[in-house]
C-alpha cells in the first residue's frame, strides 16, 4: 500500500527580512534567476558564489516542505525543514493506516 501523505519539495516560499543577513545557496540544487531578484543575488549567482549577504528590506525565495495529499491533490501544510515535514506525513499516515 503506497502512503497517502507525501512529502515535496518545493523553492516556491518567499520572505521578507528587515536586517542584512547572509543567504547560502544549495549545494544540490543551483539557484536560478527569477525577474524580481535582489542585485547581490544576481551578482553571485553570475560569478558563481555559494551564496550572497542580503542588504535586507528585500524579499527572497527560500526552499520549503510541503506535506501533499495524493488523493485529494492538495497541500495540506508547509514546513520549513525536511525534517518537520516527515514527522508529518508519518503521523498522517499512520492516523490513515
Amino acid at each position: 500500500m503506497t502512503a497517502r501523505y507525501k512529502v515535496e519539495r518545493t523553492d516556491d516560499g518567499e520572505t521578507f527580512c528587515d536586517d542584512a543577513h547572509p543567504v547560502r545557496f544549495s549545494r544540490k540544487n543551483p539557484p536560478e534567476h527569477y525577474p524580481s531578484e535582489p542585485w547581490a543575488r544576481r551578482i553571485a549567482i553570475d560569478e558563481h558564489k555559494r551564496g550572497y549577504l542580503c542588504p535586507g528590506n528585500e524579499p527572497h525565495g527560500y526552499t520549503c516542505w510541503v506535506v501533499f495529499d495524493t488523493v485529494t491533490d492538495d497541500n495540506v501544510e508547509t514546513h520549513d525543514s525536511y525534517r518537520e515535514a516527515k514527522v508529518h506525513a508519518d503521523r498522517l499516515n499512520e492516523e490513515e493506516a
